[in-house]
């Protein structure tokens, strides 16, 4: 049987995630360098204590941690916060406490865009993108996208220059694991690009072979084996210390991409030259196992006769996989075995079918199981019709669910790019925004500078043209009149309110029940008219009293203070008929209440309750005194027709109650509507104990 090996694409997954941690794990190291100890109750040596102690437990060693975030939160410089909130989250990592890893690193992500810091931001989002890489494929993308985008923000040191190509590379190796392979060519085409426009050459390794497996997977293999070839020019400029390494990772790459393409023979050759290095053993176990299956399946592929010892080399790289304990590889030499067995002892190559997808299943390789259950379809003939539907609906589900991970992709990608499109933009407005500020700025201050100077120079001009002598005279004119008119206005304004509030009320009162007994010839209605006439003898009185500013008489007037506003209240109900409701606490003297406060408050009664009659037509209306600790506050209320308070009115009524409670210090409150009556709240501060 000659099967198709395009299968064999998992030989690869094993080598992207040493790549990750080639390039991508250096910011714990950098954190650690800027961080000094002071003294033995520092932050710093707390988590050291507590990282490092190996006779501590581990409740204690988390305890110290805790102990060290107390002191971190207190510290009033975020950039010191940061730096241990790094360093004590990195710990909590290491301790596989992966509640409070990300509750740090989110916390830290917080402080970073407080301050600006995109450098930290982008760092944080790496390491939450490398815990989620193996748990959650699309929340790793969103983590390196927004790291990416966090650093093309930043104003990146010559040190740092490096980071958004880590964050692109992440990207790119987590859409090919996916089989996104066109977004993750893009991807790895970027690091190349970014790369050789900042001089990264030992990146550039990393690159080209990311792109030779995405050309892999997309069956481009003569494009593969030259990307790969193109990697190895650059293995010279990384690191002396892992070359050697590379170099391996290289040759397995190339082998490979032949052994997937059915080129057995250059396949062979490949493996062959591998394993006969001498180190690969020691430094690299995992690959020298790979190197080892490879070597088989190939050598048995090239002329698909079997040989019993390509079967002991197979099993001879199960035991070092097994003394290694790496089982994700047990799926692939088991499915080797199973294809050079198929011919020989078919019963034992279903057997090693059957491993290969129990195996298959427990480590998630999914590409593995979808190529055991092709070759059970073809070995196995009682279940074969089982293993082709099983392979069916593992391949339809599995293409759903690639296709829902790229719009995933495709979605977060979107949004984050659109976010970052947003910030920039309002950056650059609020630049120009701060730009056309400080232009405003300048030049008000510019023109205050000369106002100010000219305004100066004309005082200057003007005292020098005055004489002293004729100055003062001309000052002492111009009070002595002010005071003079002042007078005059304050007089006229305390006649026309006392007329207006007091006296015109008290005449409108007489003039509508003289209207009511006009026609009576009764001794009551004759009485009644008599009583009348007092009255209008005692607003002649009054206005003679306001005539020469006698206020004393008004005050005294006001002597029981209750009484008079309820007989006040009592007239007004006889004449228009209106039923007033008074209501106040008949267990405080109200009668201690200032002259002054009385006086006022009572015009303002009657000016309230005319306008209730007059104006609003009003049935009813209530009048309530309220006794606060340090104030009095008058409700008066009627249900009339109401009005806008917000319309200025050709009216001073409402002038004279404002004029009366600004004099007390108090402050006047109108609630009012078309059609729903009028609410005055009256205010007054007044220290008297009732």
């Amino acid at each position: 049987m000659n099967y198709s090996t395009k299968f064999v694409q998992g030989s690869m997954s094993l080598l992207l995630p040493l790549l990750f941690l080639i390039i991508g794990c250096t910011n714990d190291k950098e954190t650690k360098t800027n961080i000094k100890p002071q003294d033995k109750d520092s932050i710093y040596n707390i988590v050291i204590w507590a990282k490092d102690s190996t006779t501590l437990p581990l409740k204690e060693r988390k305890a110290l941690l805790e102990k060290a975030y107390s002191q971190a939160k207190k510290e009033k410089s975020l950039k010191i916060r940061l730096k241990n909130l790094n360093q004590i989250s990195s710990t909590y990592h290491s301790f596989n406490d992966t509640s409070r890893f990300k509750k740090l690193q989110e916390e830290y992500i917080t402080l970073a865009n407080q301050t600006k810091d995109y450098v930290g931001k982008g760092d944080a989002h790496i390491k939450f993108g490398q815990y989620y890489f193996n748990k959650q494929v699309d929340s790793a993308y969103y983590h390196f996208r927004e790291a990416y985008n966090a650093y093309l923000q930043a104003k990146l040191k010559t040190s740092e220059i490096d980071k958004p190509l880590v964050a692109l590379y992440y990207m790119g190796s987590i859409k090919e694991r996916n089989k996104d392979y066109a977004g993750a060519e893009k991807e790895a085409t970027q690091v190349i690009t970014y790369a050789e426009e900042n001089g990264l050459k030992d990146k550039l390794f990393p690159g080209y072979t990311l792109l030779g497996i995405i050309q892999n997977g997309l069956d481009n293999y003569d494009e593969a084996v030259n990307y790969h070839n193109q990697a190895k020019k650059y293995i010279k400029y990384t690191d002396p210390k892992r070359q050697e390494s590379y170099q391996y990772i290289n040759q397995n790459n190339i082998g490979s991409t032949y052994l997937r393409s059915e080129n057995f023979s250059e396949a062979k050759k490949i493996f062959n030259s591998l394993l006969a290095s001498e180190s690969l053993k020691t430094i690299r176990p995992k690959l020298y196992a790979k190197a080892l299956s490879s070597y088989a399946y190939a050598s048995y592929k090239e002329k698909s006769v079997f040989n019993d010892s390509l079967v002991k080399v197979i099993k001879q790289s199960n035991q070092l996989l097994d003394s290694i304990n790496y089982t994700y590889d047990y799926a692939r030499n088991y499915y080797f075995l199973a294809d050079i067995l198929a011919k020989k002892d078919k019963a034992k190559a279903i057997e090693y079918a059957y491993t290969s997808k129990n195996v298959a299943l427990e480590t998630e390789n999914r590409d593995r199981l979808l190529s055991t259950l092709q070759l059970l379809t073809l070995i196995d003939d009682k279940n074969s019709a089982k293993h082709a539907e099983d392979y069916f609906n593992l391949n339809h589900r599995l293409q759903q669910e690639e296709r829902r991970i790229r719009d995933k992709f495709a979605r977060i990608q979107l949004e984050t790019d659109q976010i970052l499109d947003e910030n920039l933009t309002l950056s650059k407005k609020n630049e120009l925004y701060t730009k056309i500020g400080i232009a405003t700025l300048v030049l008000g201050f510019g023109l205050f500078i000369i106002i100010i100077q000219r305004i100066n120079n004309q005082k200057l001009r003007f005292n020098q043209r005055q004489q002293e002598k004729n100055q003062e005279i001309y000052d002492l004119m111009l009070s002595q009149q002010g005071k003079l008119e002042e007078g005059k206005k304050e007089a006229q304004r305390r006649i026309s309110q006392e007329l207006h509030d007091g006296i015109l009320g008290e005449m409108l009162g007489i003039r509508l029940l003289l209207s009511g007994l006009n026609h009576r010839t009764d001794e009551a209605s004759i009485a009644h008219r008599d009583e009348l006439i007092l009255k209008l003898q005692q607003c002649e009185e009054e206005i003679r009293t306001v005539s020469h500013e006698l206020n004393a008489a008004s005050h005294t007037k006001l002597g029981n203070f209750v009484s008079t506003i309820e007989n006040y209240i009592s007239q007004v109900s006889e004449s228009s008929h209106i039923n007033v409701c008074f209501n106040y606490d008949i267990n405080l003297n109200w009668d201690v209440l200032p002259g002054e406060l009385k006086i006022n408050i009572y015009r303002i009664i009657q000016e309230s309750l005319q306008n209730s009659i007059k104006h609003a037509q009003a049935e009813k209306a209530e009048i309530t005194f309220v006794k606060e600790e340090n104030r009095l506050e008058v409700l008066i209320e009627d249900n009339g027709l109401g009005f806008d308070p917000n319309k200025e009115r050709k009216g001073i009524g409402l002038k004279n109650i404002n004029s009366r409670i600004a004099k007390l210090n108090g402050k006047v409150f109108v609630k009012s509507a078309p059609g729903k009556g009028t609410k005055i709240k009256l205010d007054i501060p007044t220290n008297l104990v009732y």
